[in-house]
């Protein structure tokens, strides 16, 4: 038998809303030794550090929350952050035998992952960098990455193989999703369920390169853009529904809208080698934040409780659960709205909540929150699992009781065992068998409805219901008024 805590904790970030919000600044490197940055149509550039060694910056990322800005340096073999404006450059890592290419935050765990080439690997640390780690290995040329915080995954283009892959932030699960000609950068649109990324396959002159699309999971690959020179690095832009790549040919930085009219323009020009670019997400909102998410068991009840940190436009969370147990066995792979909990709205302080279950039909439960904006947008979280095994065998008294025309009665068997559940008259004559089958241990509820009893019409009065179970044997009396 699969063996599950009774309690577990573990820690999601909802990131939906601060997906959604509005960028106020394009952030870019070149590999001419430059970190820099300009609004979204191209004005107020400014230089923000320079390094004139090359080969030098190859990729960006940007944290408004926190107000950091990420990047690659070649030529040191390093990562580097510093406050939005430049100032306050500190090296968070450097390794001599490293070749760091492109590099992508999961904001709400303050991380950051990167791939390097001379390793073919996948490696993050933390924003101070008090940890290395790899998480994926064994790649050939891995080049552009991104990630999907609140979906668990990573995307990253592996060049010597022509792959797009992903896998879970652990680096667990790797899959193929899609094979391009000469792919570089990619970025995600999560809300449209769409990636693209850039493929430099053919020579400069004359221009026939393109930026592809596809689903997240490679399906429906088409061509969004053709016949550029040097496509490279790529940013959306995710409420104005704007793509932003950069030709390190010619030179320039191009922006195109993904909904209506897709008109492109060219927002920066006669900048060199623009190797990342990233975009800036002003946290005019907060993320709706799930700090903890635990399940405690105590004898037949099940406890969830969970913390938020932030909220934002936050309408409640729903509890769903289905049964492990009855999924495993084919009977059922739907989820079941079992509660709600009304949210707090918008909210920069921690809040608790709890919810309380008795679940019935199986032995093994699963559950998560759905978390629900304002406006119906809604994320999921993790899923936590519970083993509910009851100590003894019992057969409930009915509710409700009297009742007319139907009534539920529960029963608990410890082990599994062949159930018969039978409802008598008061005469001793049998009126209906409601369960008459082998089940496996749990709670169980069962629904007595006295119109649906085909052939015969029941009067008011008394009835029993009998429980035989194991060497178990229950009986309640119930009270039928018409």
């Amino acid at each position: 038998m699969k063996k599950v805590l009774s309690q577990i904790l573990f820690t999601t970030v909802f990131i939906s809303n601060i997906l959604a919000q509005s960028a106020t600044k394009l952030f870019f490197v070149s590999d001419y030794g430059f970190v820099a940055r300009c609004d979204l149509d191209g004005n107020a550039y400014e230089v923000l550090y320079e390094d004139l060694t090359y080969p030098k910056f190859y990729g960006i990322a940007v944290d408004h929350v926190n107000g950091l800005i990420f990047w690659t340096d070649n030529s040191n073999r390093s990562i580097y952050k510093s406050s939005l404006d430049g100032t306050n450059k500190t090296e968070i890592y450097s390794d001599p035998s490293s070749d760091i290419v492109d590099i992508t935050l999961d904001i709400p765990k303050k991380e950051i992952y990167w791939t390097d080439k001379d390793y073919d690997n996948i490696q993050r640390t933390t924003y101070d960098g008090t940890y290395v780690e790899t998480v994926v290995s064994g790649l050939t040329t891995p080049y552009g990455i991104a990630i999907d915080a609140a979906g668990g995954k990573i995307y990253w283009v592996d060049t010597g193989t022509n792959k797009i892959q992903r896998a879970n932030l652990d680096g667990t699960n790797i899959q193929d999703l899609a094979t391009s000609s000469d792919p570089l950068r990619i970025a995600l649109d999560i809300d449209n369920n769409t990636m693209y990324w850039t493929d430099d396959e053919f020579p400069s002159i004359p221009p026939r390169n393109k930026i592809y699309g596809a689903a997240l999971d490679g399906s429906n690959r088409y061509v969004l853009v053709d016949f550029l020179a040097e496509p490279h690095a790529i940013a959306i832009n995710n409420s104005a529904d704007q793509l932003y790549w950069s030709d390190t040919f010619d030179n320039k930085i191009t922006r195109m809208n993904l909904v209506g009219n897709p008109l492109t323009t060219d927002i920066l020009t006669f900048v060199p080698n623009v190797t990342g670019i990233a975009l800036d997400y002003n946290p005019t909102q907060l993320p709706v934040e799930l700090t903890s998410f635990t399940v405690l068991k105590m004898n037949d009840v099940v406890k969830l409780n969970w913390q938020t940190a932030t909220e934002v436009n936050n309408y409640g969370f729903e509890i769903e659960r289905h049964s492990v147990t009855q999924i495993a066995s084919n009977l059922s792979n739907k989820w079941e709205k079992v509660g709600f909990i009304e949210g707090h709205g918008n909210s920069n302080s921690p809040k608790l909540y709890s919810f309380t279950d008795i679940p019935t039909g199986g032995t093994n439960f699963s559950y998560r929150l759905k978390q629900i904006d304002i406006d119906g947008k809604f994320t999921y979280s993790d899923i936590v699992e519970v083993e509910v095994i009851p100590e003894n065998y019992e057969l409930s008294q009915n509710y409700p009781n009297p009742f007319n025309p139907s009534t539920t009665i529960s029963y608990k068997i410890p082990e599994d065992s062949f159930v018969e559940l039978k409802v008598y008259d008061i005469l001793g004559k049998e009126v209906a068998a409601l369960v008459n089958k082998r089940e496996k241990a749990g709670n169980y509820k069962v629904t007595f409805d006295t119109q649906n009893i085909a052939g015969k019409h029941l009067t008011s009065g008394i009835y029993f219901t009998r429980l035989n179970s194991g060497s178990y044997t229950g009986l309640i009396k119930m009270l039928l008024i018409k």
